[in-house]
Order: C-alpha cells, then sequence, then structure tokens
C-alpha cells in the first residue's frame, strides 16, 4: 500500500470516529435536556378535546377494522384513522340517519335524480298464474229417458257445435212404439165418438188423449213428431231424439263428450252427450296468503295469453274458496272470463291480473297504517300514540345562520376573518383553502342546522282517491328497515327512514310506474331521490374521519360531511 493511500485510509477511519462519538454525545444531551430537574418544572397537558372526541380507530377501505390506539390496518397496511363522537350524532331528529353533503360535480357525477312526495291514484297489483276450465253452471248432459237401441248418431264427432232443435240420435224402442200404438188408439176412439154422444163420455176420452200425448213428450217425442203420428196413423219404428235443453241451461253449446254409438244398447237413463256453452269459461287462480286481504268478490280481473299476444279478456272474480291450500299457502280464485267470440280454449294457461285501486281498500290501509304506528313509535321508544293530522303544519326551521358573514368561500374551521369572494383563497389563521359557504354551513349542521325534526311522522291523509306515494326505486330495504334520501336542499342529502305499503302502478305519460303508499315517514313536498340512492347510501360506510381521509365517488375533491351510518 502506497504512503498517499495509507493517509487517505487514516482520514476515513478518523471521520467515521467522529461521527459516531458526535451521535452519542447528541443522544445522551438530548435525554439530558429533556430530563426534567425539578419536579415542579414538570406541566401536565391535557389532552385536547379532538383526542377526548375520538371513540376508536379504523380503516377507510375497512370499516370493519377497529382499534383503541392508532396504528396499520391489517389487511391493507393502510394508517388507521379516527372516528369521533361528533361524527356519529343523531343529526336533526330522530328520524333522520344520515346527513351528505354532495357538490354540484359530484351531483352530476352521480346523476341524483329526485321526485316530489305527492298523493297520487295508485293501483295494488296481483299477479298470478291461472288455468281455464268449463263454467259448469253452463254444461248439460243429454241421456236417454227411455231403453232401446240406437240407430244413427247425427253428431259425427266431439266438438261439433249443435243448438237447440237439433238432431242427436235416432232410437228403436219397444215401449215407444207401444206408446205410439196406444197413443193412435186413444186418438181413433175419439174421433169416433158420435156427435150426440154424453159429455162425460167425451171428458173422459180426451183425458185418455191426453195422458197419451203426455207420456210421448215425457219420452222426448216433440209436438211435431206426435202430430205426424196423428197425421199418417203408422207408428214409427226409429223416432230421433233432439237437443232439447231446459230453459236454465245455455240453448247452444260444443259436445265435449259423445257416449252414443250406432247399434249399442242404452238403458233409461244412459248419458248420450255432454254439451258445454263456452262462451263463458271459468279461471281458476291462486293468490297467496299474503294478498287476500286485497281480493275481494266482484273485481274486475285483466286476462292474457301468449296465444293472442296484445289482447286483453275481461273477467271478474265471482268465488273466493273459503279454505287455504296447506301446501301452497295459498287460496283458489274463481273468475268468470267472457269468450263470446270462443276463441279461449278450456285447460289453457293464462296471466290473471287483479287491479284494486288503494283507495278503496280502506280497510287494509287502515291496518297498514296502525301496524306502522306501533312499529314507529316502538322503534323510536315512544309511548305516546302517533295520529295522523291534515291541518297541523311542520315546524319551520330557525335561522341559525344571521351570524356567518356573507362572502362567497368560508374557512371549514371557522377561524375569525377566514373569508374571502374569490376560490383558491386560503384561511389567514388556519392556512386552509377557503370552501364554498353553502358547503362549510352544512359540515357543521350542530352549529348551524339547515332543518328541524317534523312534529309528525305519519303522512298527512290524503284526498279522496289518492294516498301519499313515492316511487318504490327511492326505497333503499336493508331487510331490518326502510330508508330513503330527501333533498333538504341542492347538494344536501339525509337518510330517513320510513314505512311503507304494498306496492301499487300509477300511469304516468302513458308508462306504467311503480309506487308505494308512505305510511310514515314524510310528509307531502319533500323531495325524494330516485336515482343516485345507492351511491349515497354507500358513503354512510365511510363515517366521520374515514370518509373525509379517503373521500368517496361523490366527494370529487370536495368535503363530504357524514353524520351518522345506519345499520344495514
Amino acid at each position: 500500500m502506497t504512503a498517499r493511500a495509507s493517509d487517505r485510509f487514516s482520514v476515513l477511519f478518523l471521520t467515521l470516529i467522529l461521527g459516531v462519538a458526535l451521535g452519542i454525545a447528541g443522544l445522551l444531551g438530548l435525554q439530558w435536556w429533556r430530563m426534567p430537574t425539578d419536579p415542579e418544572s414538570v406541566t401536565t397537558t391535557a389532552p385536547s378535546a379532538a383526542e377526548d372526541d375520538i371513540l376508536y380507530w379504523t380503516c377507510g377501505m375497512h370499516p370493519s377494522v377497529r382499534s383503541d390506539e392508532p396504528g396499520k390496518c391489517p389487511i391493507c397496511f393502510m394508517d388507521l384513522v379516527p372516528i369521533r363522537a361528533s361524527d356519529q350524532g343523531g343529526g336533526d331528529g330522530e328520524d333522520i340517519l344520515a346527513r351528505l353533503q354532495v357538490s354540484e360535480q359530484g351531483r352530476a357525477l352521480a346523476m341524483i335524480e329526485t321526485v316530489p312526495v305527492t298523493h297520487r291514484r295508485l293501483e295494488h297489483e296481483i299477479n298470478a298464474t291461472g288455468r281455464l276450465t268449463l263454467d259448469e253452471r253452463r254444461v248439460t248432459h243429454v241421456h236417454s229417458r227411455i231403453g232401446g237401441w240406437i240407430g244413427e248418431v247425427f253428431v259425427e264427432f266431439t266438438g261439433l257445435e249443435i243448438a237447440a232443435g237439433d238432431p242427436l240420435v235416432s232410437l228403436y224402442s219397444e215401449e215407444l212404439v207401444t206408446a205410439q200404438e196406444e197413443y193412435l188408439l186413444v186418438l181413433r176412439g175419439v174421433q169416433r165418438l158420435a156427435p150426440g154422444a154424453s159429455e162425460r163420455l167425451r171428458e173422459s176420452s180426451e183425458a185418455l188423449l191426453g195422458a197419451a200425448r203426455l207420456r210421448l213428450q215425457r219420452w222426448e217425442i216433440t209436438q211435431e213428431q206426435i202430430d205426424e203420428l196423428a197425421r199418417t196413423g203408422q207408428p214409427s219404428e226409429h223416432l230421433t231424439i233432439f237437443y232439447d235443453p231446459d230453459p236454465a241451461s245455455p240453448p247452444r253449446g260444443v259436445v265435449i263428450e259423445r257416449l252414443a254409438v250406432e247399434g249399442h244398447r242404452v238403458n233409461r237413463g244412459d248419458r248420450l252427450f255432454t254439451v258445454a256453452d263456452l262462451s263463458t269459461l271459468w279461471m281458476q287462480a291462486s293468490v297467496y296468503e299474503y294478498e287476500m286481504a286485497w281480493v275481494q268478490e266482484g273485481q274486475r280481473v285483466e286476462i292474457t295469453t301468449r296465444a293472442f299476444p296484445g289482447r286483453v279478456f275481461e273477467g271478474e272474480i265471482a268465488f273466493i274458496d273459503p279454505t287455504l291450500d296447506p301446501q301452497t299457502r295459498s287460496v283458489q280464485v274463481r273468475v268468470d272470463v267472457h269468450n263470446p267470440d270462443g276463441d279461449l280454449r278450456p285447460e289453457m294457461w293464462v296471466d290473471a291480473r287483479i287491479r284494486i285501486p288503494l283507495d278503496r281498500s280502506n280497510e287494509v290501509l287502515a291496518r297498514l297504517r296502525e301496524s306502522a304506528q306501533r312499529q314507529w313509535a316502538e322503534r323510536w321508544e315512544r309511548s305516546e300514540p302517533l295520529e295522523v293530522s291534515a291541518t297541523q303544519p311542520t315546524s319551520q326551521p330557525e335561522d341559525h345562520t344571521a351570524h356567518v358573514p356573507d362572502a362567497a368561500y368560508l374557512c371549514p374551521m371557522l377561524c375569525e376573518g377566514g373569508e374571502a369572494d374569490e376560490p383558491g383563497q386560503h384561511c389567514p389563521v388556519c392556512g386552509m383553502v377557503l370552501m364554498p359557504r353553502d358547503e362549510v354551513i352544512a359540515m357543521h349542521p350542530e352549529m348551524f342546522p339547515t332543518s328541524q325534526p317534523t312534529s309528525q311522522p305519519m303522512a298527512q291523509p290524503a284526498p279522496e282517491g289518492t294516498v301519499l306515494a313515492i316511487p318504490d326505486v327511492s326505497v333503499l330495504r336493508t331487510g331490518q328497515r326502510e330508508v330513503v334520501y330527501v333533498e333538504e336542499e341542492p347538494g344536501v342529502y339525509v337518510g330517513r327512514e320510513v314505512i311503507t305499503g304494498p306496492t301499487g302502478v300509477v300511469m304516468i305519460d302513458g308508462q306504467r310506474e311503480l309506487y308505494v303508499p308512505v305510511l310514515a315517514g314524510l310528509e307531502p313536498g319533500m323531495r325524494v331521490v330516485t336515482r343516485g340512492n345507492f351511491l349515497l347510501d354507500s358513503q354512510t360506510t365511510l363515517t366521520g374521519g374515514a370518509a373525509a381521509a379517503y373521500g368517496s365517488a361523490l366527494d370529487t375533491g370536495e368535503r363530504t360531511s357524514t353524520l351518522a351510518g345506519h345499520q344495514h
């Protein structure tokens, strides 16, 4: 090793030794400086309000992670953020679950839409699948009233349409031939009576003739056939039996069963044909147990089938089975279906739709409202029953923002002097970027409430023929409760718990829209979110500091304030 290299190595070694010595000395000096020499000189600093306000630490990406002290998330290794008691406030009232402040850009990105809470004419729909059957009241059975042999069958096949007076079969019967001969014998006796015969003899002969004629008529021999028998004076071995329905039976119908066969012997009472009138059919449909209260006899039913797309057949509920099917938990409903053109056939499967105007089912809605009152009272631990009031106005919000500067931009910390009329300015006290005035006010609802709870959470009575309703898509059903988001003012949305009734249908601009009646939680004039409510609801899972630290899809770089989440 050369002398020059040796000198350089010595210099480096001495420099390293000197650096280590200085580091140790500095550490010892720092510890000595921090060590108090006098116990009385030790001052205890009280924890800040912000530290006392911390409930726990959580991860903004994994809210299920909770810790009593700061650290790293065991899942994603991100820094845990504090959750403060102020972030868990109850809002303006017990019925407000959360409040979100969304910037104009965030509203545009989320495409948030709202509609007013108004009274509408709703119809509750019950959809069911039904099966068409014969109307038992319009089915006629043709029987043989005398024994004999069938000679000819004039109804050639099943499905043939027949009417009163059409021939059915020709029948040979010894009894029938004998009855014809007896009728002819009595007729000749009456005709041979002398003009001077006694009145008693004439009446007796006429009575015998009437009895013989009545006997033939009871065997379904028509008056024309009897007149032909009297004219010819010769009994017929084969007499034709005509379709002669009872006055209560339909005058025409379709042969749905053909039992008469040529050459076969029939006995008295044997059935020959079954004739059904298909101008009216029955539809048997099953209505589930939870929808039974809405079904009543006489209600109109719309019936559609794939065989005739676009056509709607009319029906009317004629009978509701008094017993419940224990297997399907449903009740059978019988509907009279008008089928004048005969397009519908028995055993067809059809779709049935029963529309019940909700305002006509006052008893059902009254029971639902009573149940909603009990649920609402139990939910918010109120002992007094809630009453519907049509005249009592809601309390108006008080103006607590009079002392807020009129500047367009304020300091988020409300520092004195932190105001400006132009964007992009900084607070001269804390150095934070000034934010729009409305958003700063919304970030401090405990100091500047924008609304007060309504004095009555129940919906007002509806005008005649209408119910208070909101779109079905605006309701978020979590399994434990129903939540809607109400727009208090542009960009400010609060989550409210509601109680709704069964889904109904309302026609808007020729389109069928699904609405639900509001039984509790909202009042007319409020605006509920119908689009973007799922995105708003998702932000309530990032509470307090987590939402402030990690933001959300709605923030778009601006502050989102969440007061309280709700349980799913």
